[in-house]
């Protein structure tokens, strides 16, 4: 019998993600809620029948059970972000490269498993696959500002939201962040597939003297990645001075021709002020797989209700003022 509601409510939580329905989204919140509810009972049931109600004995063999796995996913975890910190970065949002010290113990305490959504995780939590299931919906200006959104690190205030798209060519966001340590504006500019290549770090620097680094290499999938960093303001680029904004700027194109530009600027001008993201941050919401011409046609209904507090023409000046797609 209990295998029996088991089945339906997995069912019911496979339906609730596939079918992308606010309606039906509740169901699979339920469901889940009977999944705790049946383990309570299963573990009560062992706890009763096995231990006698020994509860040293019995936190004893769930530790032994669960920790060992635990905390060996963790070690090569922290392998992985310091061998490859951006592709891990790029894989999964969780796994920034500027972790610190109360990071890694949090997590090995297991008490950041409590949090619903953490600056790092060593073991992510897990979810269901992005399965291309249901209808499909032409991106629209809220959509990408709602994913704008979503690619941000957590806990980091956000206002001032603006999107737009450009001649159906390119479809632009933008959005003021504030962090605890700094404050800025983040940008996002997607345009249409192409079979133009990105411009070389030598092509970039003659195109703007504002440009002060540049890298650009292959990452996984056959996706190419530019990195520049950009001192605008009073002068020429190629000395830092009082008065400069930073910009830490990622842009990718994919195989399938999608090409994301993302990029990061300061509020308060001067050498000692930073943008709200890394440059590490900048890259993996450049690259995050959720940025396409198609999206499911429940998170595009739902970005509707979004309120935007400036219109494109301001948007696409902040990102990309020289585009002559803007």
């Amino acid at each position: 019998m209990l295998g029996l509601l088991r089945f339906l409510l997995a069912y019911l939580v496979v339906i609730s993600h596939l079918v992308g329905s606010d309606y039906l989204a509740h169901f699979g919140f339920y469901a889940v809620v009977g999944f705790f509810v049946i383990a309570g009972f299963f573990v009560t049931s062992a706890l009763n029948g096995i231990y006698r109600f020994d509860g040293v004995r019995f936190c004893i063999n769930r530790a032994l059970r669960l920790l060992p796995p635990y905390y060996l996913v963790s070690m090569i975890t922290l392998v992985v972000i310091a061998v490859v910190p951006n592709e891990a970065g790029q894989f999964l949002k969780f796994w920034r490269a500027d972790i610190q010290l109360r990071d890694v113990l949090l997590n090995l305490s297991v008490l950041s498993l409590q949090t619903a959504d953490p600056a790092f995780r060593m073991v992510p939590p897990v979810v269901p696959a992005r399965i291309p299931v249901g209808l499909q919906m032409p991106a629209t200006a809220k959509s990408v500002a709602s994913l704008l959104l979503a690619v941000l690190p957590a806990h980091q205030q956000t206002k001032y939201l603006a999107a737009g798209s450009q001649q159906d060519r390119s479809v632009v966001a933008s959005v003021d962040v504030q962090t605890s340590q700094a404050s800025g504006s983040v940008q996002v500019q997607m345009g249409q597939p192409d079979g133009s290549r990105l411009q070389s770090c030598a092509a970039a620097r003659a195109a703007d003297g504002a440009v002060i680094g540049c890298k650009d290499y292959a990452a996984a999938g056959g996706s190419e990645v530019q990195e520049l960093v950009i001192a605008t303001g009073v002068g020429s680029g190629n000395r830092v001075a009082d008065g400069y904004s930073y910009v830490f700027a990622a842009t990718v194109r994919r195989s399938d021709g999608v090409r994301v530009l993302v990029q990061a600027s300061n509020f308060v001008p001067g050498p000692a002020s930073l943008p709200p993201l890394t440059m590490a941050q900048v890259v993996t919401a450049a690259a995050d797989p959720r940025w396409s011409w198609a999206m499911s046609s429940a998170f595009v209904t739902h970005a509707q209700r979004l309120r935007l507090t400036a219109p494109v023409p301001r948007a696409c000046a902040q990102v990309q003022p020289a585009d002559p797609r803007c």
